[in-house]
């Protein structure tokens, strides 16, 4: 069962798919885990690692933009967390921060 047919998750199934969907982006399935993270995203908007890995799979795609806005959006939802911040200024261009 794919996500995208699923109307809820428990935070097991949730760690999962996005384990699922890291493992398509480190096998450089860019497309697959974008849409694969997407979805699970739309299951679980507010979790933080979800929107990490999407960012990372719209890096790995050149969308700077949709990922900086993921991370950005990460970040207001765990201000702390150091890792979303590092993403988030790796993502912005040098000339722009």
């Amino acid at each position: 069962m794919r996500p995208d047919e699923i109307r809820e998750l428990s935070q097991d199934d949730i760690a999962a798919w996005d384990d699922y969907g890291r493992a398509l982006l480190m096998s450089g399935y860019f497309d697959e885990a974008a849409r694969q993270l997407e979805a699970t995203r739309r299951l679980a908007p507010s979790d933080t690692q979800v929107l990490s890995e999407l960012a990372r799979a719209r890096l790995a795609q050149g969308k700077r933009d949709d990922a900086i806005a993921l991370l950005e959006r990460a970040r207001e939802l765990a201000p702390t967390d150091e890792s979303i911040r590092e993403m988030l200024y790796r993502a912005v261009p040098p000339g722009s921060r």
